[in-house]
């Protein structure tokens, strides 16, 4: 018998965990040396095929690049540009425009209501103090800090009212809610939904765990803005919340093909499509139409605003004034070209969204396959475009300009889907044909079952567009839970010189595209 078999049996356990833990340690040793050997080979290697040096007294500079790897500039008070390198995983704020090698972002104090803010980063900007101003019934509500309120914003208001509370001039509200958020602060007080005013919805469909997360937070705000990706089930949170909440509601879109869309999503996934009105933003500001005066006198329990990037333009943002107790936004974009993105926010709710890497990470939607085709002339896209279709998949071809889409149509003998198109035609053309070739009324909100989407012309360098387009091979009908689409651009070289950053803010979604020159 040797010496271990004399041990006593707990002694035994206690060697045998012993030699494991041992074990293991060699294990991660030998991990952190190979990890430490292959950083050691990519530092000689990047200093042999460039003209840096990695001097040894540089490497803690190296290390503190890696912990700050951006640069800030300033562009007006309040707002600045952050350059990152791009090969940094790193989104912030709004992006702008990317180089060879660096993304560059636009940051305001707004942009901390889009995801965190680093703090060595934020501490870099000047922003003003935020104080926690709201706005109640025509009140700003200062809390202790009245007179600081006074004092920015007093262009806005008429009059104190005891010492925590300022009115609001009349026609002014709008105007502080965009200040208020200039200076990086959310106006908006809670006003939960009132549990008179709830009952169990009856849809077929479940809502995901995110979903549940924002539904909880529209019932305690009362007002939200929502801003997943394409195809994360924006519509069906709305739709849950529209049969979740009694009385009249009201749906506002950006196009007739969306108000068909919607009236079927109603019928098909809820029993109150009868309490519920889908309009188009057009209609409701059309000065003579007796329709638009009859929605904007009525009172809802809760108006939903469908893209609503929509919403800031200036014929349409009065529609924020419509008398609803509650309030929906949904965008997948909610950036505007014209500098007025934080309009979005103050005319929805309380911003509510993820990351896209996010929901990629959790499967809610797959990565398309994004091809970039590059041609040297208009004959040799159409030549590709020729060759694609020759593959039989279902395909939207987007085409902005309609003189040529006519003409592709009748040459490629598909239908074309455009602004002349009967409104309640349109779906349908789009659903029952293999191949469809559709103008830019088919660029924002459409949910259906597509296979393949092809670009052959596009509205400049539009990064709104670019990225709605996308989306529009990762949305569904419904009857699959992901979609996964196939995405082609063709350009020439010309078009690409030109309008590259349509490219550039895919891949800043953390979208890869294959390019490939023809």
């Amino acid at each position: 018998m040797n010496e271990e078999d004399k041990l006593p049996e707990k002694y035994k356990y206690i060697r045998s965990i012993g030699k494991e833990y041992f074990q293991e340690l060699d294990e991660l040793q030998e991990f952190i040396n190979r990890e430490r050997n292959q950083v050691v080979e990519l530092t000689e290697t990047l200093q042999d095929e460039t003209r840096f040096s990695m001097y040894e007294h540089n490497l803690e500079l190296f290390k503190e690049f890696l912990r700050k790897p951006w640069v800030t500039s300033p562009v007006s008070e309040g707002v600045y540009d952050v350059f990152v390198p791009k090969f940094i995983k790193f989104n912030l704020g709004f992006y702008q425009y990317s180089t060879d090698t660096y993304n560059v972002f636009r940051v305001n104090r707004l942009a901390s209501f889009f995801g965190e803010i680093p703090k060595d980063l934020e501490n870099q900007f000047k922003f003003r103090e935020k104080f926690p101003f709201r706005i109640f019934d025509g009140m700003l509500l200062t809390g202790e800090h009245q007179d600081e309120a006074w004092n920015r914003y007093s262009k806005h208001l008429s009059r104190r009212e005891g010492s925590d509370r300022i009115r609001i001039k009349r026609g002014h509200e709008f105007n502080l809610h965009g200040k208020l958020l200039d200076d990086g602060i959310l106006p908006y007080l809670a006003q939960p939904v009132a549990k008179e005013l709830l009952r169990e919805p009856e849809v077929n469909f479940v809502l995901r765990d995110y979903q549940k997360e924002a539904k909880q937070i529209f019932l305690e705000k009362g007002a939200i803005g929502v801003y997943w990706v394409m195809g994360a089930g924006k519509t069906y949170l709305a739709l849950d919340a529209i049969a979740s909440i009694k009385g009249s509601k009201l749906v506002i879109v950006p196009s007739s093909i969306l108000v068909s869309q919607w009236r079927n999503r109603l019928k098909e996934h809820t029993s109150v499509a009868h309490e519920v009105n889908v309009v188009t933003y057009q209609l409701l500001t059309h000065a003579t139409s007796r329709t638009a005066e009859a929605f904007k006198k009525k009172e809802y329990s809760l108006v939903v605003y469908d893209e609503s990037h929509a919403l800031p333009a200036f014929t349409y943002e009065k529609l924020a004034g419509l008398k609803t107790l509650h309030r929906i936004g949904l965008s997948a974009t909610p950036f505007r070209e014209d500098g007025n993105s934080w309009k979005i926010i103050a005319l929805t709710g309380y911003p509510v969204g993820m990351n896209w890497e996010d929901l990629f990470a959790i499967g809610v939607v797959k990565k398309p396959d994004i091809v970039l085709y590059l041609c040297k002339t208009f004959q040799d896209k159409k030549k590709k475009l020729a060759e694609l279709l020759l593959i039989p998949l279902k395909t939207i071809v987007f085409c902005d300009e309609i003189a040529l889409g006519k003409r592709l149509s009748k040459e490629f003998e598909y239908p074309f889907v455009h602004g002349e198109t009967n409104p309640k035609d349109r779906i349908d053309i789009i659903t029952s044909s293999e191949v469809c070739f559709v103008s830019r009324v088919a660029d924002q909100g459409l949910s259906l079952d597509i296979a393949r989407v092809i670009e052959i012309d596009f509205f400049a360098g539009s990064r709104r567009q670019s990225v709605q387009r996308v989306g529009r091979g990762m949305h569904s009908s419904g009857k699959t839970e992901i979609q996964t689409g196939i995405h082609i651009i063709i350009m020439t070289f010309d078009e690409f010189d030109s309008h590259h950053k349509r490219i550039d803010v895919l891949e800043q979604k953390g979208l890869r595209v294959s390019i490939v020159a023809i």
